[in-house]
C-alpha cells in the first residue's frame, strides 16, 4: 500500500511539472516577453485552419513514470522474477509516463493565413484563445513579431 502511494504521489509530481509548461495562446504572454518591444504588422485572413499543438515530453514525465511502473512491478513475484518484473515496468512506465503527459499538455489550435499590407503572405500557428471569439475569413488583424522570431496574431 505504501509503495502504491509513493507510486501516485511521483507520477501526481510529474504531471503537475508538466502543467508548468508554456502557454502558446495569443493572449498569454511569457514573463521575459513583458515589457519588450515587439514588431506590428497588418494584414487581413486569408485562411484558417484547426490544427492540434502537439503536447510536451519532459524529463520528469519519463522519471515520474518509471517510478510508477518500478514501483508497480515491484509487487510482482519475487526474487529474480521481481527483479525483472520491476525493471519492465520502470521502462514501461517511462513510455506511459511521456505518453500520458503528452496527451494532457495537447492543444487545439490553428494556423492562420494573413496577407499583410506589403503584400506578403505569413501563415501563423497559435493555441486557441477560448476567451476570445473566432478568427473570421476578410478580418483585419495584427501580427505580432517578437525579437527573437515568433508571431501571433491579434486584434
Amino acid at each position: 500500500m505504501r509503495k502504491s502511494a509513493i507510486a501516485i504521489g511521483s507520477l501526481a509530481g510529474a504531471l503537475l511539472i508538466a502543467g508548468c509548461a508554456p502557454s502558446q495562446s495569443p493572449g498569454v504572454y511569457q514573463r521575459d516577453q513583458a515589457m519588450r518591444a515587439l514588431e506590428v504588422q497588418t494584414g487581413v485572413i486569408e485562411n484558417i485552419r484547426s490544427i492540434v499543438i502537439e503536447g510536451n515530453r519532459s524529463v520528469a514525465s519519463q522519471i515520474g513514470g518509471a517510478v510508477v511502473g518500478g514501483v508497480l512491478g515491484s509487487t510482482v513475484g519475487s526474487g529474480t522474477g521481481r527483479r525483472l518484473a520491476t525493471t519492465a515496468g520502470a521502462a514501461a512506465g517511462t513510455v506511459a509516463g511521456q505518453a500520458a503527459e503528452e496527451r494532457a499538455t495537447r492543444q487545439q489550435g490553428v494556423e492562420v493565413t494573413v496577407r499583410l499590407t506589403d503584400g506578403s503572405v505569413i501563415a501563423v500557428a497559435q493555441a486557441v484563445d477560448p476567451s476570445m471569439a473566432p478568427f473570421m475569413l476578410g478580418e483585419r488583424v495584427r501580427v505580432l513579431r517578437s525579437a527573437d522570431g515568433a508571431l501571433r496574431v491579434s486584434r
